[in-house]
């Protein structure tokens, strides 16, 4: 890692649940369906650091993220890694004011092209931070497997997200048991 890397985080989105089970011609409940989770993770050791469960919506996963990174911003400079989906102008600009180094990857099909220019991506760590980032898959995966979580089994943004805070902890029991050395 590069020295630079004060704290690294790393949010995705992977889980969006939906409305099955009920009749498609009727619309669905205010409070029902769709939802998506979205994790921030610390690069060096995979810990999640904080999670959230909101509805899906088009600006929902950048605004959950830089929500997210208002609450671990310090005084040092920290960089963020993240999928396409975060290649936004207001998601980058918001990274900024910040003083977060929004590491994207880059959407050059997107109108316009992407949101992030050379100052970010001439970066040495701009490519170490786009392949330890998806180490933020691991924990979509074992949250829907090992955590139970590919379906929600309640009903509300606040249920689910009291559930998915439970099934986070476990996770990062588990991640931090696997860290310290057995003796």
């Amino acid at each position: 890692m590069s020295g630079f890397f004060a704290f690294e985080v790393t949010p995705g989105y992977d889980i969006v649940w939906s409305c099955a089970g009920r009749d498609e011609r009727s619309p669905p409940p205010r409070f029902d369906c769709p939802m998506m989770l979205t994790v921030l993770m610390e690069n060096r050791n995979g810990i999640m650091v904080d999670l959230r469960v909101g509805r899906a919506s088009g600006r929902a996963e950048c605004e959950q993220g830089l929500e997210m990174l208002e609450r671990v911003r310090g005084l040092h400079r920290i960089t963020v890694a993240a999928d396409k989906g975060y290649d936004r102008a207001e998601f980058v600009a918001g990274c900024r004011a910040l003083n977060v180094t929004a590491h994207v990857a880059q959407n050059e099909r997107r109108p316009g092209g992407s949101a992030l220019d050379l100052r970010t991506t001439g970066w040495p760590g701009y490519a170490v931070s786009q392949r330890i980032r998806k180490r933020v898959e691991e924990i979509f995966g074992w949250i829907k497997t090992v955590g139970n979580f590919r379906r929600t089994r309640y009903r509300g943004v606040a249920r689910t997200s009291f559930a998915a805070y439970l099934v986070g902890a476990a996770y990062n029991l588990v991640r931090i048991a696997k860290l310290c050395p057995s003796g």
